[in-house]
């Protein structure tokens, strides 16, 4: 399991998002501010960007866009349940197809957030799961 040198990254998420276009990227930043020197605090705009991040950090919380550009979120999300690569993940979709969800909780995801949302409930199922992390599931 990748790891910080600070050690987990408790209480930062990797942010994963659907488009490089900035609106999404800037909306998901700011419901995380960046913490100056740490380097788990990461915004990615693809899926390969995610797989190198996670190959050098261990993440307590992954947020993470279904359709973020290959490979794709829920692609990430077995190969990452597969390796027990991150901690926690809250899926974002912009479907409202309840088998998208279905697929994703099977998948592993630990929770589900269908677009649009607000930042407040954002925020507070991604402080619910890091509150969840190493406890028994």
């Amino acid at each position: 399991m990748p790891s910080s040198p600070d050690g987990p990254a408790a209480d930062v998420p990797l942010v994963g998002c659907q488009r490089a276009s900035p609106a999404p990227r800037w909306y998901l930043y700011h419901a995380f501010p960046h913490k100056q020197g740490h380097p788990y605090n990461a915004l990615v705009r693809n899926g390969i960007e995610a797989v190198e991040m996670t190959d050098r950090h261990y993440y307590d919380l992954v947020i993470l866009d279904w359709w973020i550009p290959p490979p794709t979120g829920i692609k990430l999300l077995r190969s990452w349940r597969a390796s027990d690569a991150v901690g926690r993940v809250l899926m974002l979709t912009g479907s409202h197809a309840d088998a998208e969800r279905d697929e994703a909780m099977e998948a592993g995801a630990d929770d589900f957030l269908e677009k649009p949302f607000s930042l407040t409930l954002l925020r507070g199922r991604a402080q619910r799961l890091l509150n969840t992390v190493g406890s028994e599931d």
